[in-house]
């Protein structure tokens, strides 16, 4: 680990894990409360309107394990940061956009954003926390997930009947302006475990292209091209396992699973 020699307050890390916790599940569930009215505005296809929240989840799902081993090659603070950010602007630009298709690319890059985040929030959690504190951590971070589920759908509805579903957007960059503060102000120190190995980028490749095939072939089902590329992100992942396997500095430790 690489940290200052005073090391960051473990108390003020919680609390902004806690925070971005809540509030990337609680911006996904009022957007799907929104959807009704941003189809009213903007006019949207079924298709379309439902890739508002699958771009999000894609590129989340995507991303999630490269930018993890980045963060543990590069710093986990660094690339938490630079997630925030990136969802913060993302948010932004949702909420001025009147494009469909600019919506659905910037869900994107909120997705980005959130990957960036989940890959490296709870893994600095557990480097800040010794182990016998590790549990009451991460359940108040767990706590902060679901009530972010629980409250969106109440608060979205609100937001949007009475400001419209442009201010969830609004929102969500406001907070996440006040957890970036949070992280330059009270977070010190930086922690990077797997400093100096080589990323996989061939691993990297072989997954992302394989959730795209598995998710984008789910989405045009019953289409024959849809089966297609079902059974291409299926063969991808298996050969993503084995490819894992071989590596030496693996994307995701395969043998974690194989032999634990």
């Amino acid at each position: 680990m690489n940290a200052t020699k005073k090391g960051p307050d473990k108390s003020v890390v919680a609390l902004i894990a806690a925070l971005i916790s809540f509030l990337t599940p609680f911006t996904s569930s009022s957007v799907n409360i929104a959807l009704p009215s941003i189809d009213r505005e903007l006019s949207l296809n079924a298709i379309s309107l439902s890739w508002i929240a699958t771009s999000y989840l894609l590129a989340a799902g995507m991303f999630l394990l490269p930018f993890g081993r980045i963060a543990d090659i590069y710093g986990r603070k660094r690339i938490y940061v630079a997630g925030v950010i990136i969802d913060a602007v993302a948010s932004v630009m949702c909420a001025l956009l009147s494009s469909g298709t600019g919506l659905i690319f910037f869900r994107g890059m909120q997705g980005l954003g959130g990957a960036m985040i989940f890959g490296t929030g709870i893994a600095i959690l557990t480097s800040v926390y010794p182990a016998q504190e590790r549990g009451k951590a991460l359940g108040i971070n767990v706590a902060a997930v679901y009530t972010g589920l629980s409250a969106g759908p109440l608060i979205g509805g609100l937001l949007t009947e009475y400001l419209g579903w442009r201010s969830i957007f609004f929102l969500n960059a406001l907070l996440g302006a006040i957890i970036i503060a949070l992280v330059f102000w009270k977070m010190t120190g930086e922690w990077r475990e797997a400093k100096g190995e080589r990323f996989d980028s061939a691993g990297a490749f072989i997954y992302s292209l394989s959730l795209v095939a598995l998710m984008y072939g789910f989405s045009v089902l019953p289409n024959l091209f849809g089966g297609a590329l079902i059974l291409a992100g299926t063969i991808g992942l298996y050969g993503f396992a084995v490819w894992e396997k071989r590596t030496k500095h693996p994307l995701l430790d395969i043998i974690l699973f194989t032999k634990n």
